[in-house]
């Protein structure tokens, strides 16, 4: 590899780590903050007494999908939500939020905007969410297998450790996770069966700051996915 290849490899990867980290910053740090009381998200100050936002459209095989515990990590549940095409389910302590996120977007509202303009852009909506986080999931697994390959670029940009996880279902589809030693770990983010995404998302994010922190922090959440569900 000539020099010039070299170092624009890296500057890709560079800008693709920051583009990624950078958008899912910004939705981590909206996950921190209070949340609308239009949303039916959970606020970010200690509330342990669960409540729920679940639409007359819920998708419930959504919300059968995600974690059914009251407690996860010593974190209480605080919020359930759930509408025709995503549920997320939230859990906190002292401040610090774990949220579970599945959405389904081939999934279609019903009743009155099913044929409005708002229903058409709903599902152009969900189409969009999912070719973002397949991208983002691609970018992140071509990236960690180019760095191997190149062993001069991976010690320059700090090691193996600092690789994105990956972990690749048995149906061949992947979840990724982005580390980065000064800012941490971005979302879980997961693309299933070509319709659904999911992500875990951790307010205290930068504490994991390698791959194997990373794994150690968001692999148990994703388990605890019920992915039967999404059969």
């Amino acid at each position: 590899m000539t020099l010039l290849r070299t170092v624009t490899l890296a500057a890709t990867i560079s800008m693709s780590f920051g583009l990624l980290g950078c958008s899912q910053k910004d939705n981590q740090d909206e996950l921190g903050n209070q949340y609308s009381s239009d949303t039916g998200r959970p606020h970010s100050q200690a509330q342990f007494t669960p409540t729920e936002s679940i639409d007359a459209e819920c998708n419930s095989k959504l919300l059968k999908s995600l974690p059914s515990a009251t407690e996860i990590e010593g974190a209480k549940l605080s919020h359930t939500y759930c509408n025709f095409g995503e549920a997320s389910r939230a859990w906190e302590k002292d401040g610090v939020i774990v949220e579970v996120n599945v959405a389904d977007t081939q999934a279609n509202p019903s009743g009155a905007i099913a044929a409005t303009s708002i229903g058409e852009m709903a599902k152009k909506t969900q189409a969009l969410k999912f070719g973002m986080a397949k991208q983002g999931v691609q970018i992140l697994k071509e990236s960690r297998d180019t760095l191997l390959a190149e062993p001069a670029v991976l010690s320059a940009l700090g090691g193996e450790r600092y690789l994105p996880f990956i972990y690749e279902f048995s149906t061949g589809d992947l979840a990724a996770v982005g580390v980065n030693e000064a800012n941490g770990a971005d979302n879980l983010i997961a693309t299933y069966k070509d319709r659904y995404v999911i992500e875990v998302e951790r307010s205290d994010r930068e504490k994991y700051n390698d791959n194997q922190k990373a794994e150690a922090a968001y692999k148990p959440l994703f388990d605890l996915i019920d992915l039967t569900q999404l059969d």
